[in-house]
């Protein structure tokens, strides 16, 4: 009689079909350990802070005081946590290039404005003179400032015979940003008003644009007339000034950083 060498399934002598699988998995090796997905984002600015931070420390403190500046901040923080959330459990190398393509636009936006200088040097083809005073009067600033501080010859020598009168003008003070140079109010032959930057130097940064606000002092637009983005933070420059522009009273050129509601600069004429 010829014996069964099957091993019985009650006897337990046999293998299970699925326990090499189990095996399999029970000795694969463990992952790798992956990158916290904040790493990069959080990497690349700090290099950036600290890299704007050598090249203009004032630029760094300025923005860190600005509120709307914090709350842009704030805001890309949280959306670059929320990308790594919704995406980093399935696909973490997504999360992270997202998130540092993000943070290098928004770098890209904010500080590379901030690096550079722009000169913009337009000229005034009429000889200005003040409101009170004759053709022949001097357009020096009324600051007692040296002319050639305040009065490029591009400004105040002309073979015109039109004059233009001198409404006001005021010395460029810095708020948040550094800032030098005068502003000028000016009314043309032809009835038309010009603010006007001489010899201006102002710390450079993103979004700025010039404003007229009818009160002494101003650091914020207000009611004030908008007269376009500053054409560059260095030089002489001209604006035109809005026909229904409020001109009664005291007027304050303000210099205003539209990305982070902040104020740049300003001068009040007198």
């Amino acid at each position: 009689m010829v014996e069964s060498l099957e091993p019985s399934p009650a006897s337990g002598g046999g293998a299970r079909p699925d326990a090499g699988k189990r095996s399999a998995v029970m000795t694969a090796p463990p992952p790798g350990r992956r990158l916290p997905g904040w790493l990069v984002p959080a990497g690349l600015s700090a290099i950036a802070l600290v890299a704007t931070y050598a090249w203009n420390p004032e630029l760094v403190r300025s923005t860190l005081t600005a509120p709307r500046a914090l709350v842009f901040i704030a805001l890309v923080v949280l959306v670059v946590i929320g990308v790594g959330r919704l995406l980093g459990p399935r696909r973490p190398r997504l999360a992270q290039t997202i998130q540092a393509l993000l943070v290098l636009a928004v770098l890209t936006a904010t500080i590379l404005p901030s690096l550079r200088d722009t000169e913009i040097d337009e000229e005034l083809d009429v000889a200005v003179v003040p409101r009170s005073a004759g053709p022949s009067a001097s357009s020096e600033p009324s600051g007692g400032a040296p002319s050639s501080a305040t009065n490029p010859p591009s400004a105040t020598t002309s073979s015109s015979v039109a004059a233009a009168t001198l409404l006001g003008e005021g010395k460029m003070r810095m708020l948040d940003y550094r800032a030098s140079g005068w502003a000028r109010l000016i009314e043309l032959a032809t009835g038309d008003r010009i603010v006007r930057f001489e010899n201006l130097d102002v710390q450079s940064g993103p979004d700025y644009v010039v404003y007229l606000v009818p009160r002494q002092g101003a650091e914020d637009p207000g009611d004030g007339a908008f007269l376009g983005r500053l054409k560059g933070n260095k030089g002489n420059q001209n604006y035109d000034v809005p026909a229904e522009a409020d001109l009664r009273g005291e007027q304050t050129v303000l210099i205003w950083c539209r990305s982070f509601a902040a104020p740049v600069a300003h001068a009040t004429l007198v």
